[in-house]
């Protein structure tokens, strides 16, 4: 009874938790500084979910590109950076990366995130 007890606890706890955002297009490849653009695009767990685009530079600071609130809609452009929605995705498009933005870009929702590396050349 007690071991019943336990494996039904730890279920519980796994299926509480939300799925973290996933990016399902990342090509990972070197950028040439100011001339080529980043694609990233990110699904988050729910189509209600509120995700950030984030852009960690290496060696610098992390700043937030846009919040979408909704997980595929309100993404607002902004500078480089403009952004897509198909219903089920948010697909960001950085526009002449350059070796200071160079690092990784991140798909935030809450706490979770998954993330791109962008090598700038």
């Amino acid at each position: 009874m007690e071991k019943e007890a336990v494996i039904c606890a730890v279920l519980v706890l796994v299926t509480a938790s939300a799925a973290p955002p996933k990016i399902t297009d990342c090509s990972n490849k070197k950028y040439i500084d100011g001339v080529d653009d980043v694609t990233v695009t990110c699904e988050p767990s729910t189509t209600s979910a509120t995700i950030e685009w984030v852009l960690s530079p290496t060696g610098g600071n992390e700043s937030t590109l846009t919040t979408c609130t909704g997980g595929v809609t309100g993404c607002a452009n902004s500078g480089k950076a403009k952004f897509t929605n198909d219903g089920t995705r948010s697909t960001l498009t950085y526009s002449k990366v350059t070796k200071a933005e160079g690092g990784t870009i991140k798909c935030k929702e809450g706490s979770q995130a998954d993330e791109c590396t962008v090598e700038v050349i």
